[in-house]
């Protein structure tokens, strides 16, 4: 998992988080010669993402550069960044890894995770797993919260080493309590299903809840399912749903589709068929198989909308399970 743009490194980060200082005049004052070599990540920061000035990445660049050849060397994971994607300079993917690798080698956790991103994505290198979790481990031991969530996918997954559910549930707790919104839900799902660790609903529901407060849109739409079966919490299908609302305005297919389902069956919205097949529709457009196999059945016994079979025969044929095969049989049965 590559640190994106949008993570600052973090010796600014609370400084760019507090409410104690006008950014514009403090722009103005890092811009000042005698400060603006010593200060000029995070000038290049502040035009990077529009702080205290407007978004000029090819003065972030310049600011980042000038940080770069002082020997800054979290300015040289956020010059691979602009590099990737070519923002105020030329795309150089080359130009990515090798910026990456000094602040690897320099020690630099993001540029250790980001190195083991381009290893494990074949990103300017040649695609090497082993490398990738060599990068990431450096990365997770040092604490970064990203290497540690790359690194519990290996152990349980068994990517390139034996799978491993402790080890996983050991480097989900970590990246949790780094503060890795993506941690939180992870190790919500290991509570949630017993993996690595003991069953524990209230935990998962507790994590789930954590993480969707850090902006994690699948995490929220798990929260919705906690509040619509009462799983480790009391049941509250008004607020599954006010969440699958949000959930849906943020592109979750699975919140789409779970919104189609209770306008079908009437449960927490009044019964309404075809508001439930365009629910379908829009998740099945989306790519969603559970969703496309729902809209073949609302054509297929005209629920929310005119009967079509032969529609109905389009929507199964881009499936592939043995239960689409026998609604196929069942539709065209003589």
């Amino acid at each position: 998992m590559k640190c994106e743009r949008g993570e600052i490194a973090p010796r600014y980060k609370k400084l760019l988080d507090s409410k104690e200082y006008n950014m514009q005049e403090l722009f103005q004052l890092i811009q000042q010669p005698e400060y603006r070599t010593r200060h000029a990540h995070l000038l290049g920061i502040f035009h990077e993402y529009g702080i205290g000035t407007r978004i000029d990445y090819t003065k972030a660049y310049e600011n980042y550069k000038i940080a770069a050849d002082n020997h800054d060397i979290p300015s040289f994971v956020s010059l691979g960044n602009l590099y990737s994607e070519g923002l105020g300079v030329e795309l150089n993917i080359a130009a990515t890894v090798e910026w990456y690798r000094k602040a690897a080698d320099q020690g630099c956790v993001r540029g250790q995770n980001n190195l083991g991103w381009c290893y494990g994505t074949g990103f300017g290198v040649e695609q090497n797993e082993t490398k990738a979790f060599e990068w990431y481990k450096k990365a997770a031991t040092n604490g970064n919260p990203l290497g540690q969530v790359a690194v519990r996918i290996q152990y349980e997954h068994g990517i390139t080493i034996e799978e491993n559910m402790d080890e996983a549930f050991l480097w989900y707790n970590k990246s949790a309590l780094a503060g890795a919104v993506c941690g939180y839900a992870n190790l919500a799902d290991c509570y949630a299903f017993g993996k690595g660790t003991k069953k524990d609903e209230k935990r998962a529901f507790q994590l789930y809840k954590l993480a969707t407060e850090g902006g994690d849109i699948d995490a929220l739409y798990k929260l919705g399912n906690c509040y619509m079966s009462g799983f480790g919490c009391e049941r509250d299908p008004q607020k599954g749903i006010e969440l699958y609302e949000r959930g849906a305005k943020q592109g979750n297919n699975d919140a789409i589709f779970k919104l189609g389902h209770y306008h079908m069956s009437g449960e927490g919205f009044p019964k309404n068929d075809r508001k439930g097949r365009l629910f379908f529709e829009r998740a099945s457009n989306n790519g969603h198989s559970h969703a496309t196999y729902s809209l073949g059945l609302c054509y297929r016994y005209g629920t929310g909308v005119v009967q079509d079979m032969h529609y109905a025969l389009k929507l199964f044929s881009r499936l592939d399970s043995d239960e689409v095969m026998e609604e196929l049989l069942d539709a065209f049965r003589i």
